[in-house]
């Protein structure tokens, strides 16, 4: 793929979890990439020094002239903050795409995506794109977050298990509210109850750098050996 600069205007915004936006920035009809693949964002803070960050695609490659970001906006971020008081129209510069994230040509016939927080963002890019392609195998997709709030496109996550019979959500919460009723407890549970052997899976995984760590761990215990990761 070839890296493309440029600068991008904000479309739309939406609120997502109470402290995560989806951003839907316009790029040129051109711009291509592989699911899984990242762009780097840069934009002035208060002092008007530039702040440069990776930020995982969350669409896939078929959303043609734009391109949407899962942000976590942290009031102390130094580019996240600014990120979170944009209103479309206005513009950051874009640099991309990089990254060897991406997924494989071929699959054996069971695929597990395991993400955490915003590492649902190149998860959801790599899902959308694997069904377009017809994959017919089975899709698990285990997503842990914090409260249940955070359970981030839960609707279109679900909607998709519902269109698609061989695409099974398992969401996971570590520290639910009462009302919540599915899995309590984080996704390395969900790994050990479920596979006793993984050798001929491959696993996707992407999250905070010691949820991964943790995760390939138990992965490579259960006998995963086709494991592509990515931390941020």
């Amino acid at each position: 793929m070839t890296v493309q600069k440029f600068q991008s205007e904000l479309l739309k915004v939406i609120q997502v979890s109470p402290n995560t936006k989806h951003f839907v920035f316009e790029t040129s009809p051109d711009f291509s990439f592989l699911s899984g693949q990242f762009v780097m964002v840069t934009l002035s803070d208060e002092a008007g020094q530039a702040v440069r960050r990776a930020f995982s695609i969350a669409s896939p490659p078929s959303q043609k002239g734009s391109i949407d970001l899962c942000i976590k906006i942290l009031p102390e971020g130094r580019l996240s903050s600014h990120l979170g008081k944009l209103a479309p129209k206005q513009s950051v510069q874009m640099e991309g795409p990089y990254g060897k994230f991406t997924l494989e040509p071929s699959h054996p016939s069971e695929v597990v995506f395991i993400a955490a927080g915003t590492g649902i963002a190149p998860i959801r890019s790599m899902l959308i794109d694997l069904l377009e392609r017809g994959h017919k195998g089975q899709i698990t997709l285990i997503f842990g977050f914090h409260g249940s709030n955070d359970y981030i496109y839960q609707q279109e996550i679900e909607s998709l298990a519902k269109k698609h019979k061989n695409v099974q959500v398992v969401p996971i919460c570590s520290t639910p509210e009462s009302s919540w009723n599915c899995k309590v407890g984080h996704v390395q549970d969900v790994i050990v109850e479920r596979y006793p052997d993984g050798s001929d899976i491959d696993v996707y995984l992407c999250g905070p750098p010691k949820m991964v760590s943790e995760t390939v761990a138990v992965l490579t215990k259960q006998k995963f050996v086709r494991i592509h990761r990515e931390a941020w």
